[in-house]
């Protein structure tokens, strides 16, 4: 265990505190493997089940750890606590004005899960809100957050939508979906969302539930390459006390939908984790097999392990397709043979010519910066642009490899100047969102724009979108024009060739 700036440990989670912190999440004595309860604390924070281990043995830990670790473990619990309430509160204003819309929108997982499962919403800490919005409903949900307040950050519909809020310091995160998985690998699974109106803290919430949830708590987990242990124990919870005809009617519903060894999967982990109710003795190979379960993996494992859980050869092949021509690129099939040469090129560029960060402090430090996904970024651009340009910080790597993330962009105002097809501009979007795009065509109807790293995604805004047009682009300290930048496929590979021939040119030491 490593000590971290912040004075805690990064703890590791080994099959004795595992086992440790799945007796206190389950309510039963904590085992006598504790060697370290503040690792154990952190490790609980990390895993996700900090509250619900409070909330259900508080008393334990009050008497078995030290006094210092209870005190530190109930502050973080009720921190956790406060911080689901605020999230509750801009949940339950969100489905007001989206209702008063005409909005459909569905709670997953969340403030109402937690209130099922753990009988206190304020138990189960939640990075973002989840909704459930249809697709045909998307662009009026976007126009009403915005409205709220909340500022688009990525995404696009049909695909999952990203939204930031700053309140009081604190960032909130929210993401809408139109599918149940969300997930490009298993885009052939069509899952129901059915829901119930749930009451949470005195608020009636439309609430994900019904025959298909076990299937989908189970394929969450098993679709994400990290998850906490508080996943798991979601779904132990929840499959522990369906009455045996629900658990029935859920397996036929996964088997439906095709999700039926997703969701054998997850009632073997439900098995793992009842085991520890037992010795430790006796619950090693259930241990064992949580943590192989729960390990980190990455993209090429988290495809093998779905194609595993398919319900045919054919969903399997589905897996690899979509790990392979996303369906979000796919407009038409004869659009592979150019899209499958971009990433070609760009999986060489970023091999042998992209630039990775360096160390900013000193330029960042040097000139005033806006970043593009902060709160009020239009205002400050347009109020700095009226005097001087403007350095900015991407919003993410959308405009990357010819604007990195970690990169700086100079903007000059659009007054007075005309604009072309490659210009780099700053636009403000429909929702408030500020990005650079590349302006594929310009005319009366106004810009027709596509950022780089996208596959032939373009949409068109007003001339009174725009804010600004990029001149400049620092990256790691080099300040180079933004046409001298790489963009499009021959751009990349007149990088690619160019560093090789540098690379051959250089003498070899001996």
């Amino acid at each position: 265990m490593t000590p971290t700036a912040a004075g805690r440990v990064d703890p590791q989670l080994d099959a004795a505190s595992l086992y440790t912190l799945l007796r206190l999440a389950l309510a039963e004595p904590p085992s006598n493997l504790v060697a370290d309860w503040r690792a154990l604390c952190d490790l609980a924070e990390r895993e996700r089940l900090l509250g619900v281990i409070w909330q259900r043995s508080a008393s334990a830990i009050r008497s078995a750890a030290p006094h210092a670790i209870s005190v530190d473990w109930r502050r973080r619990a009720v921190l956790l606590g406060l911080h689901v309430e605020q999230q509750l509160e801009l949940l339950v204003r969100c489905l007001d004005a989206l209702s008063a819309a005409g909005v459909n929108a569905v709670v997953i997982k969340g403030a109402p899960l937690a209130q099922r499962l753990y009988g206190d919403f304020t138990a189960r800490p939640t990075l973002d809100i989840d909704l459930y919005v249809p697709v045909t409903e998307r662009a009026a949900a976007a126009r009403v957050l915005g409205e709220l307040g909340w500022r688009h950050t990525s995404g696009v519909a049909p695909e999952e939508e990203n939204f930031h809020r700053t309140i009081g310091g604190h960032l909130f995160r929210l993401e809408v979906h139109s599918t149940a998985l969300d997930d490009p690998l298993l885009h052939r699974v069509v899952v129901p969302v059915e829901y119930a109106e749930v009451v949470v803290d005195g608020h009636e919430l439309p609430a994900h539930t019904g025959r298909y949830l076990p299937a989908y708590l189970a394929t969450h987990l098993a679709k994400h390459n990290e998850k906490p242990v508080l996943w798991a124990l979601d779904f132990h919870a929840l499959w522990s006390t369906l009455p045996e005809a629900d658990r029935e009617g859920a397996v036929d519903a996964a088997r439906e939908v095709g999700l039926g060894r997703h969701l054998e999967w997850g009632i073997a982990l439900a098995r793992d984790i009842d085991a520890c109710r037992g010795s430790f003795d006796a619950a090693r190979s259930a241990l064992s097999h949580l943590l192989s379960a729960l390990a980190t993996r990455g993209d090429a494992m988290r495809t093998l392990r779905l194609m595993s859980f398919a319900s045919s050869p054919i969903a399997a092949l589905s897996v690899v397709a979509g790990r392979i021509w996303p369906v979000a690129w796919r407009q038409s099939w004869r659009d592979a043979p150019e899209y499958f040469l971009r990433r070609a090129i760009r999986w060489t560029y970023r091999h042998l010519v992209f630039e990775h960060p360096k160390a900013t402090a000193d330029r960042v430090a040097s000139r005033t910066v806006v970043p593009l996904n902060a709160d009020g970024a239009t205002a400050r651009l347009r109020e700095g642009l009226r005097t001087a340009p403007v350095w900015v910080a991407p919003a993410d790597g959308a405009m990357e490899p010819a604007i990195p993330v970690f990169g700086l962009a100079r903007v000059v105002s659009a007054e007075g100047r005309s604009i072309h097809s490659g210009d780099v501009v700053v636009v403000r979007g429909e929702v408030g969102q500020c990005t650079l795009q590349r302006v594929v065509s310009s005319g009366d109807g106004g810009l027709r724009l596509r950022a780089d790293a996208y596959f032939k995604r373009e949409s068109l805004v007003s001339r009174a979108q725009l804010l600004g047009v990029c001149d400049l682009v620092d990256v790691g300290g080099e300040v180079v024009p933004v046409a001298q930048r790489p963009h499009g496929s021959l751009g990349l590979l007149r990088a690619i060739v160019t560093t090789r021939i540098g690379a051959m040119a250089r003498p070899r030491s001996i």
